[in-house]
């Protein structure tokens, strides 16, 4: 392992540390599924409000080579980004640089990946959340970049944290949003930006952040996400992916057909990195509608689990396969309650069987199947 080389002005925290090993990404059959082994028998429970606060693990201290200087470009960057509507011209690219984020460290990296873990949109059963503060809590971080929230974010829907002693007023803690650097479990070298979704400018947010990954020579950019779906919690987490490319979308599986629904940041960071020609995934977990406002680590599981099948990263996964057992117990002992919710899950089961053994008569819930449940959910969060 290289040792660490950090200047003192990088945040810092402890964690085991890891070692090196390839991160070549292997392709995954359509309709990828994860699952926890348990229980079989149908569930249910019923919906209930979220919210989306991320539990990521303050980390910092990493194993960092040499730095490089912080105008170091990637070969591979994009010839179309002179031309995009995108504020990422050369002309702009130094100043929004400049004006959105203060660069800490600036290592050189191998060809690492970046795993996008913002907190403020749709994540049902908190898989993302979940799985970000699992990949987190062991690993050793150094903060390369912090961004600008004052300009970023709205402070009244986002407040700071005032800390008392006896009265006194002792300081504040402010949302924050910063890119950091891990190795995983077998050495891969990640990046994770977490913190929360930026309430303005957000194209000149992802333009920074595509910057960022340039300089510091990203091979593939995946987020994380979980919607509710018309799926049961008998059945093993699926994913499916939103993508860049024909390619990457078939590696995961996809749903088929046009949908419009309304998107969150690593959406508008997907479609920058495309334009830029850096491939970019969105890893979505389908979690069982009626767990969607409830802990579901399943979801998380299935998420982690998939970036190890398309990108060889390794992440330890603390609790969450027991987690995801007693949840499965809970919701096993609600739904035998209800005779009409045995019912519900019964279907459920047949739909998803029927997809998984690929027989024509059930294909995979239509795009508009899914837009409905997905509405009903963010109605539920007003």
């Amino acid at each position: 392992m290289r040792s660490p080389s950090v200047s003192p002005r990088a945040r810092r925290s402890r964690a085991s540390p890891r070692v090196r090993n390839s991160s070549r990404c292997t392709p995954l059959a359509p309709a990828a599924i994860f699952r926890i082994s348990g229980t079989t028998s149908p569930s249910g429970t019923g919906n209930s409000r979220a919210s989306f606060r991320a539990c990521w693990c303050v980390t910092e201290l990493g194993p960092w080579a040499q730095p490089r200087p912080t105008t170091t470009r990637s070969p591979h960057r994009s010839q179309r980004s002179e031309k995009l509507e995108w504020p990422h011209s050369r002309e702009r690219s130094d100043h929004v640089m400049a004006e959105l984020y203060e660069l800490l460290e600036s290592p050189e990296l191998d060809s690492p990946s970046l795993i996008l873990g913002l907190d403020g949109w749709i994540d049902a059963g908190f898989a993302s959340a979940n799985a970000l503060g699992t990949m987190l809590e062991d690993l050793d971080t150094v903060t390369l970049a912090v961004f600008d929230t004052d300009s970023l974010l709205d402070h009244r829907s986002r407040r700071p944290t005032m800390h008392l002693l006896d009265g006194i007023n002792t300081g504040l803690t402010w949302p924050s949003i910063e890119l950091r650097a891990a190795v995983d479990r077998v050495g891969n070298e990640v990046l994770f930006l977490v913190g929360v979704e930026p309430d303005h400018r957000w194209r000149a947010f992802s333009s920074a952040v595509v910057d960022l990954a340039h300089q510091f020579g990203v091979s593939t950019v995946f987020g994380l996400g979980a919607y509710p779906a018309p799926v049961p919690h008998t059945r093993a987490t699926r994913l499916v992916s939103t993508a860049t490319t024909v390619d990457l979308a078939t590696r995961i599986g996809n749903i088929q057909g046009r949908i419009d629904v309304p998107a969150g940041v690593h959406a508008a960071i997907e479609r920058c990195c495309g334009d830029e020609g850096l491939p970019a995934t969105g890893l979505w977990a389908q979690i069982p509608h009626y767990a969607a406002g409830m802990p579901y680590p399943e979801g998380a599981f299935a998420l982690i689990e998939g970036l190890r099948s398309i990108a060889g990263l390794q992440f330890p996964l603390g609790s969450l396969v027991e987690d995801a057992r007693s949840t499965r117990n809970r919701l096993d002992g609600l739904v035998s309650n209800s005779e009409e919710h045995v019912a519900m899950v019964r279907q459920l089961e047949e739909q998803v069987d029927a997809i998984i053994d690929t027989t024509p008569s059930a294909p995979l819930p239509s795009g508009d199947d899914l837009a409905a449940e997905l509405e009903q959910f963010l109605r539920e969060q007003d």
